[in-house]
């Protein structure tokens, strides 16, 4: 048996050899005789501006030969400069050699009207142009030109043709023409020769052109007018499935479903044999678990971890899957090896399962565009489990949780590989990713002593996947240097701590926690006279595309995405914070900031969430405004120059230690001032006020007091939470608008402390059931919001120092005059037209309970006789005042403490 075996070892070598040895050979031709002749117009040039890397071309002539697939090029550069001849002396063609060919037919040189001729054979290299670092072999190769003595003011003309087409779309035309460019062109011609035998569907995209039918004997001719292309920018961060520039599609297909059958064979139509290996490990899959779920899960485990991603598609294999007894045996695959091998795997015990077509670029847009194999470019599982209809992707490594939870990217549809499908279906959501992010800072007082900072991450679902493939491919090491990389970014000292990287896995509801400890010597940086400690929430920054400031392009986003981000900062004393909350709601997503202050603590929270790929062209105006306030939020600066620490960014924050004494002063002015009006007003009676002994509360009434007992708190607390007595508030508002802004916050400080004393005299007044309570509440509900509207007023005209000052600021007191319009239509008309108010509020200024005598002091008869005059009415006593005691006499009180003129003539009738 050894000689047979250096035998069949000598032979497996040599076929090696031979094959990896074997080089494509480029040949040289005339142009062939079907090819279109032109007449191009040499005297058109494009505009300066428009030139870049100092070219352009005066021809481009594109023709496509369906009968022959054959495709011509021809094409000639003028070169304008030296960056020019630098940026073009070399180009290349790409072709893949096991079924194409190359042919040039010309390239040359013309230099002041005469053509040099620049076509030599031997100078043509080929070279491999396959890279293992996708995991794939594909076979393809490229054709390099490299010219000599090219010059300025040179012009290149290469006229070639690619011969061949995989013979995978078993002769089917599908093609692509895009009216666009990067460079300029003057004359653009494009044709399409097919027999007239064939029908070719079109679609027109963007406005381009349809071409026009010439009829001949045998064939068809689709020819576009000649055109002139100006450079069209390719740029931008546009979703995938976007295209902005005119191009047509064509395809010999008539419908998906002509699609679907070839796909079904190339799929041998699923009838593949299960080999001993398989039927080894589908048994002792079956004995571990007595469920079609709990079978599928260990066959999904096993393809996509034990199975890994490499893929062998050179020539058919580009598109046909090798047998899944090869890919079990090999274990190694690429996603359409992968994925017969886990559908046979399924059907071998019953389950209903199918590969199915998915355009990662198109998503749910596929079924914009004409029916074609080649819109396609992955394959994953489609399994019908029990009730659940699951999308399965086996190239998704250490994916974890129950298979009816699996996770999913967004591919928005496929095309099942079914002779019975007819169209592109739907994949329902299955990726419920999240991040919930905290980091928290203990800040040391200067840089003499470490700082420290602890991350804890919790992944769900595809973050879950997507962390644990990461860890798993990784070192250790390599993911500490990467973590401790991604902070260094914002702190040049920092270094992994002690702890270094911990985390937790639990995979059977697919989370997992990574645990970070780092160290940072001198997290306080300086400018100047200020010193700093800088924070940013990377993790939303990261997600956020910058928008272009003129844009007619959707934007993309990362869908879908959910992030929770919380920095807490433990700061070596008291702190101060004028940040405000503020939210941001809409169709693309939502983002919501909520600062908080808790002594020396310092929190930021952070919440973005998208519900879609891309932020339409049409709100493109309102995100750049929101992006300017969301990043301003993203990024601060804890700020100390020696006396006022604040912090920068959407806010700054003053040291709660450092109190402006100013502001207390008008604060404490504006308490006696508000106390003595109200006061003088509490003297007053009101037109309605009564005899009549008050009824009780109704239960509106106490729902009322209560609101307005909270209300009181409410701005009681917002007088020293929010600033007003920090002198970090006062230096912000000379930075941001000098005296206008502060005289701005005093007027504010002094409403604010208003509204605490006025809350307070209401409460006082609702107890007493003073008569004047309505008309005082009334008139406060109607101050309030003509206060909020007013200062909604003042926000749009100083809009961008409030900006600066406070993002959401404009929002937040929008919502402030919309709660004060509810709040008056509900409440304000409750007391104006309740005929409670005037039986429950009825006691003037000067009055007292009446007390209970043996013998009434004074008589006064009703102000409405009894019914029965005969009968005796009880004497009541209505003499007294709020400030004199039950005891004093009447000859005491002063004119304002008098009794009325009605009591006087009903004593002197008694």
């Amino acid at each position: 048996m050894r000689p047979l075996h250096i035998l069949l070892a000598l032979l497996l070598c040599i076929c090696f050899t031979t094959q990896s040895s074997a080089t494509p050979t480029i040949n040289v031709s005339a142009t062939p005789s079907w090819v279109l002749a032109r007449q191009p117009d040499f005297k058109k040039q494009p505009p300066k501006k428009d030139i870049g890397n100092g070219a352009y071309l005066s021809l481009y002539d594109e023709q496509m030969n369906t009968a022959l697939e054959w495709r011509y090029q021809h094409w000639i550069k003028k070169i304008v400069n030296e960056a020019g001849v630098q940026e073009n002396a070399e180009f290349s063609v790409d072709f893949v050699a096991d079924y194409q060919t190359v042919y040039f037919h010309e390239i040359s040189i013309i230099r002041d009207g005469e053509k040099i001729n620049k076509l030599k054979k031997s100078e043509i290299r080929v070279v491999n142009n396959e890279s293992l670092s996708d995991h794939q072999v594909n076979g393809a190769f490229q054709a390099i030109v490299i010219l000599e003595d090219l010059r300025r003011g040179d012009e290149i003309e290469c006229s070639y043709s690619v011969v061949g087409r995989n013979p995978i779309y078993q002769h089917v035309y599908t093609d692509r023409f895009a009216a666009a460019s990067s460079e300029p062109i003057t004359n653009c011609y494009t044709s399409i020769i097919s027999p007239a035998s064939k029908k070719l569907y079109f679609k027109a995209h963007n406005n381009a052109e349809q071409p026009k039918l010439i009829q001949q004997e045998s064939n068809n001719i689709y020819d576009w007018p000649v055109i002139q292309l100006n450079p069209y920018d390719f740029g931008g961060s546009v979703p995938s499935w976007y295209t902005g520039y005119p191009y047509v599609e064509v395809s010999e297909y008539s419908s998906w479903q002509q699609v679907a059958t070839w796909a079904t064979g190339i799929m041998n139509n699923y009838n593949y044999p299960v080999s001993p290996g398989m039927k080894q490990k589908i048994d002792k899959w079956k004995s571990e678990t007595k469920t079609h779920d709990g079978f599928a899960e260990k066959a999904l485990r096993f393809v996509q971890d034990d199975v890994r991603y490499l893929g062998i598609e050179i020539g058919v294999n580009s598109h046909k899957p090798h047998p899944p007894a090869e890919t079990f045996s090999k274990r190694y695959g690429d996603c359409k090896d992968k994925s017969i091998l886990l559908v046979t795997l399924l059907r071998s015990q019953g389950i209903r399962a199918y590969s199915v077509l998915v355009s990662t670029d198109l998503k749910e847009h596929i079924n914009e565009h004409l029916p074609s194999p080649s819109l396609f470019d992955h394959v994953i599982v489609k399994a019908i489990i029990g009730d659940y209809t699951l999308y399965l992707d086996p190239t998704i490594s250490m994916q974890r949780s129950k298979i009816i939870e699996a996770q999913l990217p967004n591919y928005g549809a496929v095309l099942t590989i079914d002779s019975n499908t007819l169209a592109p279906e739907n994949v329902p959501k299955q990726n419920t990713g999240q991040s919930d992010i905290t980091e928290i800072y203990s800040v040391s007082r200067d840089n003499n002593t470490p700082s420290t900072l602890k991350v804890s991450s919790v992944y769900y679902g595809s973050a879950a996947d997507y962390i644990r493939s990461m860890f798993n491919e990784r070192s250790m090491k390599d993911v500490e240097k990467y973590y401790e990389k991604y902070y260094a970014n914002l702190h040049s000292s920092i270094k992994m701590g002690t702890d270094g990287i911990t985390y937790d896995d639990d995979t059977n509801t697919n989370q997992m926690i990574v645990y970070e400890s780092y160290d940072i010597d001198s997290i306080w940086q300086t400018n100047g006279s200020t010193r700093y400690v800088p924070t940013q929430a990377t993790a939303i920054y990261e997600r956020l595309p910058e928008p272009i400031k003129e844009s007619n392009k959707p934007l993309s986003l990362p869908y879908p995405s959910d992030v929770n981000y919380k920095i807490t900062l433990d700061m070596p004393s008291d702190w101060d914070i004028n940040s405000k909350k503020f939210s941001i709601i809409n169709n693309s997503y939502s983002f919501e900031f909520t600062p908080t202050l808790s002594g020396h603590t310092v929190t930021y929270e952070y919440h973005l969430k998208t519900y879609k790929d891309h932020i339409p062209v049409e709100e493109i105006a309102q995100y750049r405004k929101d992006y300017k306030k969301i990043s301003a939020c993203l990024n601060y600066e804890l700020q100390y120059d020696g006396s006022v620490p604040n912090t920068s960014g959407t806010s700054y924050n003053g040291n709660s230690g450092s109190i402006n004494w100013i502001a207390v002063f008008i604060m404490l002015a504006a308490v006696a001032a508000s106390y003595f009006i109200l006061r003088y007003f509490s003297k007053q009676s009101a037109e309605f006020t009564s005899t009549v002994i008050s009824k009780p509360y109704t239960w509106w009434m106490v729902l009322l007091c209560i609101i307005l007992f909270i209300r009181a708190l409410l701005y009681l607390r917002w007088v020293f939470v929010s600033g007003y007595l920090s002198t970090g508030s006062w230096a912000l508002m000379n930075q941001v608008g000098q005296t206008g802004m502060q005289l701005l916050l005093i007027i504010e400080l002094i409403v604010m402390v208003s509204f605490v004393v006025i809350n307070a005299w209401l409460i006082n007044w609702f107890f007493k059931k003073r008569d004047i309570f309505p008309r005082m509440f009334i008139f406060f509900a109607f101050a309030e919001l003509g206060y909020n509207i007013l200062e909604l007023a003042v926000c749009f005209f100083f809009k961008k120092e409030v900006n600066e000052y406070s993002p959401g600021l404009i929002a937040e007191v929008a919502n402030a005059v919309v709660k004060s319009i509810v709040f008056c239509a509900v409440w304000v008309s409750a007391v104006y037209a309740s005929l409670d108010t005037k039986t429950v509020f009825t006691r003037p200024y000067n009055y007292i309970e009446p007390p209970v005598y043996e013998k009434p002091l004074l008589y006064t008869p009703p102000a409405t006789p009894p019914a029965n005059h005969n009968e005796v009415t009880e004497p009541t006593n209505e003499i007294g005042t709020d400030e004199l005691t039950n005891n004093e006499t009447q000859e005491n009180n002063d004119g304002s403490n008098s009794l009325n003129e009605g009591q006087k003539e009903n004593e002197d009738k008694a």
